[in-house]
């Protein structure tokens, strides 16, 4: 993968605590650097598949995180860490798989995630959130 600034989309599903279901849409901003790390944003907007009371939420997340991997034709890991902007403000911890389908163009699906405190430590008792997403990102700059 070539260093630089990535915009992205994912699209996916998500099941809460209750068995609720949720689909979920985002778009984003990754800057990929030459040391491996990452940093970004995105926006995302969930909303309950089932039942009365279904409303559209959206929220935002600052990203910082690293990844290895990413040569064209080859397999990669990230783990990037995901900070909500509201209040209260939600910590996040993901683990995507990708691969780099040209030096500037990469497909990514999520292969785990964890709910943390701001330092990055799983909060005790706490649910895996139970969530499948997609998503391409391309260089923009």
């Amino acid at each position: 993968m070539t260093p630089g600034t990535y915009a992205y989309r994912f699209s996916g599903s998500s099941v809460d605590e209750n068995g609720d279901p949720y689909h979920l849409v985002g778009v984003g901003v990754l800057v990929l650097a030459a040391d491996k790390t990452i940093t970004g944003e995105q926006t995302s907007s969930i909303t309950r598949l089932d039942g009365q009371g279904a409303a559209l939420e959206k929220a935002h997340f600052t990203i910082k995180g690293s990844y290895t991997g990413g040569e064209v034709g080859q397999m990669g890991q990230a783990t990037l860490q995901f900070s909500s902007d509201a209040s209260p403000r939600q910590y996040l911890t993901g683990d995507f798989a990708f691969v780099a389908a040209a030096p500037d163009r990469m497909w990514l699906i999520s292969t785990g995630a964890m709910l943390t405190n701001p330092d990055g430590r799983p909060i005790n008792g706490a649910r895996l959130p139970d969530e499948v997403v997609s998503g391409e990102a391309v260089r923009v700059g």
